[in-house]
């Protein structure tokens, strides 16, 4: 039963991550192309997609529960939810971070900040107190120039950053699967 967990898990994860990667690449271009609203970049879309990410995770974790008779253990549970996790987050990284980022829009992190940088000007112009779009554009420049000495990574700040999102999904696996466990019906004897 438990290898029926783990390869379902691990199918239930590549529908995850493909939803995952489409809702990041929807907030791309949404954050990009579409909005110059400071509040609908900075708070609005974020929690939009956060919203929709725990609803595709409750429903997928909900389906596969189902597709393996409706009951499991809180083991079973922690066990196939993790999966779906691990594969989630390796199709993320693969598809947005390493596919996306680098060979078909090697921009990205460019065309964030000039979003952001443009949504603090159009806010200046709109009447927003000019100290405080000030400071928000010295801490839009400074993440931006972290981030990009951030981009030549090292092995070791790269296996750092895997090893705690590991340990983050299994954390968080544990809070579904206790949100999700259904332990078969006890059969009484007569």
């Amino acid at each position: 039963m438990n290898s029926v967990i783990r390869k379902r898990g691990a199918v239930t994860g590549i529908y995850l991550g493909l939803v995952l990667l489409l809702l990041n690449l929807a907030l791309y271009y949404y954050t990009t192309r579409l909005t110059e609203s400071f509040f609908m970049i900075a708070i609005g879309s974020n929690i939009i997609i956060l919203i929709l990410e725990i609803g595709a995770t409750v429903w997928l974790c909900n389906t596969l529960r189902n597709k393996i008779g409706g009951y499991w253990t809180f083991k079973q549970a922690v066990t196939g939810i993790f999966m779906m996790f691990v594969v989630a987050y390796a199709i993320q990284i693969a598809g947005y971070d390493n596919l996306f980022a680098k060979v078909i829009d090697k921009n990205v992190s460019t065309n964030i900040h000039n979003a952001w940088v443009n949504a603090n000007l159009k806010a200046l112009k709109k009447g927003e107190d000019p100290k405080i779009v000030k400071h928000r554009g010295e801490v839009i420049d400074s993440n931006y120039a972290n981030q990009q000495k951030s981009g030549s990574m090292n092995l070791n700040y790269i296996i750092q950053n895997i090893l705690i999102t590991i340990i983050l999904g299994f954390v968080i696996s544990l809070i579904f699967a206790a949100l999700f466990k259904r332990d078969p019906p006890s059969q009484v004897i007569s």
